[in-house]
């Protein structure tokens, strides 16, 4: 008889095994810059947005997100054409915004304060990072439709894990992008932030 823990011991050494390659990836992005294009052309740039879906393990979702945060910083130094991270912003951006949206589990725990909760590395805490290095690598070409539509559920009072992503986004967006590109952004919840800075329930 085969034991039930058999299929859990397969299915955790395979989250750990993409992980180990996902990590090898992002040290070569580091340190091997000039193979990126051959890998991205041969599927690589497919799999780390799979990898981004919200149904994958986290450790791999974190892993992923990684990857991206070293494209973008390495394409904020690159200065010879078109970069990579700009490239792929289509298929990357609405893979990544999502996951800047808590669960109502993990707002639940911060408003109680639990200092572990809040210390721990998450997946929110790390698409905010990504996000923020995007906006320094690629600039104004971050103030797309998708980004100013995910923007305006600052004003959702309804969600309030939804409004807490919106806001993390806005400020991953302070540097970077021009003032022209982001003025009419601030101008625009500029009130519901306010408010929000003055609402002890929020």
């Amino acid at each position: 008889m085969v034991s039930s823990e058999f299929p859990n011991r397969v299915i955790e050494q395979a989250v750990q095994l993409a992980t180990v390659s996902l990590e090898c990836l992002s040290a070569l992005a580091c340190q091997c810059p000039a193979q990126m294009p051959a890998y991205l052309a041969g599927g690589v740039e497919q799999l780390l947005l799979t990898a981004l879906r919200p149904t994958m393990p986290t450790p791999i979702i974190l892993q992923a997100i990684e990857w991206w945060s070293a494209m973008a910083e390495l394409e904020a130094r690159r200065h010879d054409g078109p970069t990579l991270t700009l490239a792929s912003l289509d298929a990357l951006l609405p893979a990544l915004l999502p996951l800047l949206v808590r669960s109502r589990e993990q707002l639940a725990e911060m408003a109680w304060g639990e200092e572990q909760q809040q210390d721990e590395w998450n997946v929110p805490m790390a698409a905010g990072t990504a996000v923020g290095l995007l906006a320094e690598a690629v600039g104004d070409e971050l103030i797309r439709p998708l980004v100013v539509s995910f923007l305006d559920q600052i004003n959702n009072g309804g969600d309030a894990c939804r409004q807490e992503a919106a806001l993390m986004l806005l400020g991953s967006l302070l540097d970077g992008p021009s003032a022209e590109a982001v003025g009419p952004l601030l101008t625009r919840h500029f009130g519901q932030c306010l408010a929000l800075l003055a609402d002890p329930q929020a």
